[in-house]
């Protein structure tokens, strides 16, 4: 068994506030933060990450990327880095922040 194409996380993630969700905007002009969907926050990182869960359908692949406010924090860039399916109704996204 090797960990070829492994990749470790470089920061530690954490459990969000119980009562947070993550707001994501598809537009990256740099306007007025305008959210275009809400999502569920299952994991965070302060500097790596978060991983969010979406109802489905959404806009979003891999390489996108998009504007994310989690909570009451300042909306940040980040990529889409996965997509993980996980049933017919929802998906697991896995984002980086860019800034």
């Amino acid at each position: 068994m090797t960990d070829e194409g492994y990749k470790k996380r470089r920061y530690i993630r954490s459990a969000p506030d119980p009562l947070d969700v993550a707001y994501l905007s598809y537009d990256t002009s740099g306007g007025e933060f305008r959210p275009d969907c809400v999502a569920l926050i299952v994991e965070e990182s302060a500097r790596g990450g978060c991983g969010l869960i979406f109802r489905l359908p959404t806009e979003l692949r891999l390489g996108q990327i998009v504007q994310i406010q989690l909570g009451r924090l300042a909306p940040l860039a980040s990529e889409v880095v996965w997509i993980r399916p996980q049933n017919e109704m929802i998906q697991y996204v896995g984002f980086r922040f860019l800034e």
